[in-house]
């Protein structure tokens, strides 16, 4: 048997979930204003000086926001700039998360597939692409099982200066823990590629129903359909 990695789980998909899982699907993930929100980040970003090629073809708010971070990053913006251009960035960001967040609902079994794995010893920290706020009005919830109880730490879009894919989150909560040795459990691309860029596995939750084809293409560890299933795959896994 090996020794427990730390564990580090996504929130929005994993965690929670939106009522209609129809908005997790590959197809219809995102409410109607979606499109808006988008363009107005690349709006944003081009007003404060971001080059229009860089964002024009992006088509998630994650990478808006990297790109736009990067640019600033390799220009030399000034910290006052940059903070102005994120800030601004971040106003639309938040519309699409309160909208999500307003229609979301715990995954059943949740709270006592961590319940079961805490009792079992992993240590557990969140590693998420919502706002601080979001994260603690959540986890403090007892809607949603008051799941902050289950976590050493929290990594949150406010936290980080490049969000997941971007392996900076990840890497923030392993120093938090001083560790190197971790699986991610997440639901989606970004979760997967994250893992993979700071150097651990990944556990996909598939709640938006992905094929075959698309769950190889993340190159999980395991796949489970909810997190009541996750002690089982650490099993299989290896872990005690």
């Amino acid at each position: 048997m090996n020794v427990k990695p730390l564990l580090l789980f996504d929130m929005d998909g994993t965690l929670i979930e939106m009522e209609d899982p129809s908005r997790h699907s590959p197809r219809v993930r995102h409410n109607p204003s979606y499109g808006s929100i988008k363009q107005r980040m690349k709006d944003i970003a081009a007003a404060h000086g971001v080059p229009h090629d860089q964002v024009v073809k992006l088509e998630r708010m994650a990478h808006i926001w990297n790109a736009a971070r990067a640019h600033a990053d390799r220009s030399g913006f000034t910290e006052e700039v940059t903070a102005a251009l994120m800030t601004a960035i971040n106003g639309p960001f938040m519309e699409e998360e309160k909208a999500d967040h307003a229609l979301s609902v715990l995954v059943p079994g949740t709270e006592e597939a961590l319940n079961s794995l805490k009792e079992t010893g992993y240590d557990m920290s969140l590693v998420t692409t919502a706002s601080r706020g979001a994260v603690e009005s959540i986890m403090g919830s007892w809607d949603y099982g008051r799941l902050g109880r289950f976590f050493a730490h929290t990594v949150t879009r406010d936290d980080c200066v490049y969000v997941k894919p971007d392996p900076e989150p990840i890497h923030r909560a392993l120093r938090l823990h001083g560790r190197d040795d971790f699986l991610y459990v997440g639901d989606t691309d970004h979760d997967a590629l994250a893992a993979k860029a700071a150097g651990g596995a990944f556990i996909l939750v598939n709640t938006r129903g992905y094929t075959a084809e698309h769950m190889d293409r993340l190159e999980p560890a395991a796949v489970i359909t909810r997190l009541t299933e996750l002690p089982e795959a650490l099993r299989s896994l290896g872990y005690v």
